[in-house]
């Protein structure tokens, strides 16, 4: 009975984890506007960073969230990366309001 229900929590946390690819773009070379090894930068105006590493730079972004029924997509856009990312927000969730579901989803 315990791994029935162990077998199930995994189940779901796959399927809420795969309703968002992340996207990440590398480039070769050295990094941008004297950035150095390490260094981390916003990408923009957008909910993204860029990282600094020896021989690369590389940014990443949230993506594009896949819908889901009864959900919305709800972003907190004072939040630096990952915390700006969209966030599904479902009928049952603590945090769920009805008004927002009518406008948004």
């Amino acid at each position: 009975m315990k791994e029935s229900k162990v077998l199930l929590l995994i189940s779901i946390l796959i399927y809420f984890s795969s309703l968002t690819e992340e996207a990440y773009i590398a480039h070769r070379g050295k990094c941008p506007d004297g950035y150095q090894e390490g260094d981390k930068w916003p990408w923009g105006d957008t909910c993204a960073v860029c990282s600094c590493y020896t021989d690369h730079w590389a940014c990443e972004s949230c993506g594009v969230p896949l819908r889901a029924y009864n959900c919305y997509l709800e972003s907190n856009t004072d939040a630096l990366y990952p915390g700006c990312c969209p966030q599904l927000v479902c009928k049952g969730d603590d945090n769920f309001n009805q008004t927002k579901f009518t406008i948004l989803g």
